[in-house]
């Protein structure tokens, strides 16, 4: 688990939303429920970037969780500088394997909706 500022979270956003996206040459992530961004590909920007149906300011701090093979490439897979990151928050392990955190959830949640929300919405 580490934390971000909304600065640093929308770059990282940006990067992984790059024109080589499209070409197949990055990773897409999954978005906690209530999360939203609108991506322009024809400019390159970000249009909207929401958290419970709040714009997500720059300082804001957020925490993300990521698999150890993210974590440990995070500036290749992000391209915002770790120690950056690291500065927010001493990162921590909050599991070791996530088909546990998959089976803790689905033996304590029934009838659970998967319907898509449009959490990442691109523009053309």
């Amino acid at each position: 688990m580490l934390e971000v500022t909304g600065d640093q979270l929308r770059r990282m956003l940006k990067y992984v939303l790059r024109d080589e996206a499209w070409e197949g040459h990055t990773e897409f992530y999954q978005f906690s429920k209530g999360f939203h961004v609108r991506y322009n590909k024809t400019t390159r920007q970000i249009e909207e970037f929401t958290w419970q149906g709040k714009e997500i300011e720059p300082g804001q701090r957020l925490k993300i969780a990521l698999q150890a093979f993210h974590y440990n490439n995070f500036e290749k897979f992000f391209n915002v500088p770790f120690d950056e990151v690291k500065a927010n928050m001493r990162p921590r392990v909050v599991a070791t394997s996530v088909n546990n955190i998959y089976e803790e959830y689905f033996a304590t949640n029934d009838g659970l909706d998967a319907h898509v929300e449009g959490r990442i919405e691109i523009l053309e």
